[in-house]
């Protein structure tokens, strides 16, 4: 199983070497992955009620979700290509754990600077005008997030999906 190696995954992929076992091992991490991330969630619980950038972030990742799925299976060849779950969930994770190792780092300064320094810059009485503000960008900054993400997603499929 490959974790970061994704130019060995594409030439198995495009070889079409994967067993069946394989590529449920992948689904399965997938899956796993995203139960604990959906299940971690509830763990904190957020203390600001529900704004409008909450409704926009939900349908737009739902939305992206669903159009880079779409998006990747035309680069896989649409219902002309082959293999395209068995491709789809092992570049999935392999993508997944890229994409983690460099959002990780990303949030821990974010997260200690924004606890550091919001009540020095914006005062203790700010924190529930700039809520909204803050929803924004993490939204507009999760969409950024999900196009590049579901972009690279195509780009590997298509690139197996044309190797000859």
């Amino acid at each position: 199983m490959y974790i970061w190696n994704i130019k060995a995954l594409k030439k198995e992929l495009a070889a079409n070497t994967l067993t069946e076992a394989q590529v449920f091992s992948y689904f399965l991490v997938m899956l796993t992955l995203d139960t604990l991330m959906f299940q971690l969630a509830p763990l904190f619980p957020s203390t600001g009620e529900t704004n409008v950038w909450d409704y926009v972030g939900y349908a737009g990742s739902v939305a992206f979700t669903v159009g880079g799925a779409l998006l990747a299976y035309r680069m896989n060849g649409g219902g002309g290509g082959r293999g395209f779950l068995a491709r789809y969930f092992p570049l999935m994770l392999v993508l997944n754990v890229r994409f983690l190792v460099f959002l990780f780092p990303f949030l821990v300064v974010a997260m200690a600077a924004m606890y550091y320094f919001s009540a020095a810059l914006f005062g203790a009485g700010a924190a529930d005008a700039d809520f909204a503000a803050l929803s924004m960008y993490v939204v507009l900054l999760s969409w950024a997030w999900f196009l590049v993400f579901y972009y690279r997603l195509a780009v590997h499929l298509r690139d197996v999906a044309r190797s000859p």
